[in-house]
């Protein structure tokens, strides 16, 4: 070995060191024009590459990518019998984000005012958009081809008193099967995925938003009314001390009057307290927890319309998000399988060589191809792996629906015992309680009952209205939930 490599060592002292720079000289300016001429040919055959990165990904605070309805023609495959072209197109850009009211609108304390705030301000919101457009960026990025690889090579230095055989090497990776295409479709079909997420976490924000705009309207009602009955019952307390004092009415009913009026100066620093509460709730919704409080203005009727379970469950499993991402975790998981398919189909290294042998003065070429031999690794594991998969988010669909049906029962228990009682206060007891009032009123008014009567009476009629509101506002919930696809709280999901 030591005589081996004596025989093939270069002997500084016998090599022309003037010719060798020469050489290396030439060889450098050589490699300059070879790389050049190589590089503006490479450009110039992959025009994919140079309008994909010129297309790029929008990124919009609120992207909202459309759902892919491109449908293969191709059954799914047993194996790839056909390779797909490299050249693909890039993705699509994503479209801007759907909002539910104009940009526009001017602050009207409205629920349509609230819900404008929260879309252009929910954190909630911007992770789920942020997820799309990283997606859609990487679907761009799986998309291209590899880069060509450009060498400089030296053999046989020395031999012959010479520089030996120079020149450069252009070295690429040939993608086959439709790889980069196939790979593409994975990475959009995981946008499509993602774009479904973001439209839960906009239902759920909506929800949220509505639910609790109906509780501060509920709760501004509360506060009204309070305040009434607690001047009804400040007057009631007067007459009674004026009463007591004309000797007209025992002590035991100024005492009881004063007990009422102060019952009712209670529920009203708690009504006050509870719809401060619920202002708050609500400038939390709409990512504004400092907000200042103000008075939001809306009709508590429509809440009333009557919703059937029947009707409801085919209408909300049709537009769920959460039944819809299902769907389009099925398309990802045939994408995959299509992908881990088009592995069979071996990656070609190719090889060109321009040089020249410094020994004679000769220029010469080389090419070399290296197939791999798909013999033992056919990518069987991750075939039947993606098969699985197929199978999980099949069934993965089934428990989603089923989720959705059990949801959709509960919210229509408490939906419907609170419509049973909004009726109940509605047709029967209030009108029942103002009947009696009016009657109270006129026999006091004819000394037919006393003064304690008809202060029981307004106290009952104020106290049926207050429930009504708790009614009607469990009522609202219930039926938000419903329209809201029984999804809720974007902050925990």
């Amino acid at each position: 070995m030591l005589g081996f490599q004596r025989a093939h060592a270069i002997d500084t002292h016998s090599v022309n060191r003037h010719v060798l720079a020469q050489h290396l000289r030439r060889l450098l300016r050589e490699c300059c024009w070879v790389a050049a001429l190589i590089s503006v040919s490479v450009w110039l055959g992959e025009p994919s590459c140079l309008a994909q990165l010129n297309s790029g990904a929008v990124s919009n605070r609120r992207a909202f990518v459309e759902i892919k309805t491109e449908q293969e023609s191709e059954p799914m495959p047993d194996q790839v019998t056909e390779p797909v072209q490299d050249q693909v197109e890039p993705p699509a850009s994503p479209a801007p984000h759907e909002t539910i009211v104009q940009s526009t609108i001017e602050p009207t304390n409205s629920l349509l005012w609230f819900l404008q705030l929260a879309i252009e301000n929910h954190p909630a919101l911007d992770v789920a958009s942020a997820d799309v457009v990283v997606a859609n960026q990487e679907a761009l990025q799986a998309s291209l081809p590899p880069n060509p690889q450009l060498g400089v090579f030296a053999d046989e230095v020395g031999n012959e008193d010479s520089a030996g055989l120079i020149g450069v090497y252009l070295q690429r990776k040939i993608i086959r099967g439709g790889k980069l295409e196939l790979a593409r479709r994975v990475k959009s079909r995981e946008a499509d995925v993602l774009t479904q997420a973001q439209r839960q976490q906009l239902q759920r924000i909506e929800t949220d938003v509505r639910t609790e705009f109906y509780r501060l309207l509920v709760a501004q009602r509360r506060v009204e009314l309070t305040s009434q009955l607690q001047q009804l019952q400040s007057d009631a307390l007067d007459t009674a001390r004026t009463l007591f004092n004309a000797s007209e009415t025992p002590k035991t009913d100024l005492l009881q009057t004063e007990v009422q009026s102060g019952r009712v100066e209670l529920k009203l620093q708690q009504a006050k307290i509870a719809a401060t509460a619920a202002w708050r709730r609500l400038a939390t919704a709409v990512s504004f927890p400092d907000l200042p409080p103000r008075s939001v203005h809306g009709s508590l009727n429509e809440i009333t319309q009557t919703l059937s379970f029947e009707e409801t469950l085919p209408n909300v499993l049709a537009a769920s998000p959460q039944r819809q991402e299902a769907m389009a975790a099925i398309d990802l998981a045939k994408a995959q399988l299509r992908r881990q398919l088009a592995q069979v189909v071996p990656d070609y290294q190719a090889q060109f060589t321009v040089g020249q042998d410094t020994a004679t003065d000769d220029f010469f070429t080389g090419l070399q191809l290296q197939v791999p031999l798909m013999v033992c690794d056919r990518n069987q594991g991750n075939i039947a792996a993606a098969r699985t998969r197929i199978a999980r988010a099949e069934s993965q669909l089934s428990k989603v629906e089923l989720l959705i049906a059990r949801r959709l029962t509960d919210q229509f228990e408490n939906y419907d015992v609170a419509n049973a009682q909004v009726e109940m206060y509605d047709r029967n007891l209030i009108p029942k309680a103002s009947e009696s009032l009016e009657i109270v009123s006129v026999g006091y008014q004819q000394g037919e009952v006393n003064f304690l009567q008809v202060l029981a009476a307004q106290q009952s009629l104020l106290d049926l209205t207050l429930e009504y509101l708790t009614a009607l506002e469990n009522l609202w919930d219930a039926r938000q939930q419903i329209v809201g696809l029984a999804l809720a709280d974007p902050l925990t999901n």
